[in-house]
């Protein structure tokens, strides 16, 4: 391989589009970035050509239609078996290196967004320690460094009758970023797939109805195709509502790579941001209590 087909830091080769203006930081409806031909050729080949098959990833002989299955990057290096390529490559995308991306792509939205994280912290942003995601979310293992950063890969299952594998929601409010590389097969001719952005008619919602959005109560701002070799990237804000959109029925995974960086410590563990501070009143708690 080429100098920079080696360099296995997806968000590294990010960055480099950002920075060369292949790609810009979209702030509408919440901040995310798109970059087409993500990755050099030589290097996405190789992942396109390897790419684990859909058993393998949904850790079952009988994985279910149109479902979401992720592996993580711990159950992938248990794996005594596991290809050296894939084993570097996800110790590269768990790693510091990581995060330094990432805070040179999100530094600025992530102080003006969560201007409370540096205090829960106790330190600044690109002060935080970072270690590889390990088990549940709570785990204590996962409070070990200020960032947890998982490097896994994913599926959504073939489809039999046409339909999303996951709706408009926002993730959990540990999450900072997640970045998605696309990996379609060249010879799935589906359509649908989209990774969708909402913007919020209605709200704001206590975090237990951010999980699954109605979709009465939400405009549909941008639908980014799902491309081999594509990148899709976003900051976890309290209103990033997004979805899959549904998909033509078809034999072929829609695959992807996803990496992401979560907070579980802090002074409020696993929640360094509410979705929606308003939510956090008595009053908001209330009316959460009784369903308004």
């Amino acid at each position: 391989m080429s100098n920079e087909a080696t360099n296995l830091n997806v968000l590294d080769h990010v960055l480099r589009a950002v920075r060369e203006g292949r790609a810009a930081i979209d702030r509408d409806p919440f901040p995310h970035l798109v970059v087409e031909n993500a990755l050099p050729d030589e290097l996405y080949e190789t992942i396109e050509r390897c790419f684990p098959e859909t058993e393998y990833v949904a850790q079952t002989d009988g994985p279910e239609d149109n479902r979401t299955y992720l592996r993580s990057s711990d159950a992938s290096l248990e794996d005594a078996d596991l290809p050296e390529f894939w084993r570097a490559f996800i110790e590269t995308n768990t790693g510091h290196a990581v995060f330094e991306s990432a805070c040179a792509i999100w530094g600025d939205d992530i102080r003006e967004r969560h201007p409370g994280l540096a205090a829960n912290f106790g330190k600044a942003l690109e002060d935080f320690t970072t270690a590889r995601r390990s088990g549940k979310g709570d785990s204590p293992a996962n409070r070990r460094a200020d960032l947890m950063i998982d490097c896994q890969f994913g599926v959504n299952t073939p489809v039999t009758a046409i339909g999303t594998p996951r709706g408009p929601h926002v993730d959990r409010g540990a999450k900072l970023f997640s970045a998605l590389l696309y990996i379609r097969d060249e010879k799935d001719e589906s359509t649908g797939g989209e990774y969708e952005l909402f913007r919020l008619r209605r709200g704001p919602f206590p975090k237990s109805k951010m999980k699954k959005v109605p979709e009465r109560y939400l405009e549909t701002v941008k639908k980014v195709p799902y491309r081999p070799n594509q990148v899709v990237m976003w900051m976890n804000t309290a209103d990033a509502v997004h979805a899959v959109a549904p998909r033509s029925i078809t034999p072929f995974p829609r695959r992807y790579i996803a990496v992401s960086g979560e907070c579980f410590g802090g002074a409020m563990p696993s929640a360094f941001f509410s979705h929606f501070p308003e939510w956090d009143s008595p009053i908001g708690r209330l009316r959460a209590a009784i369903g308004i």
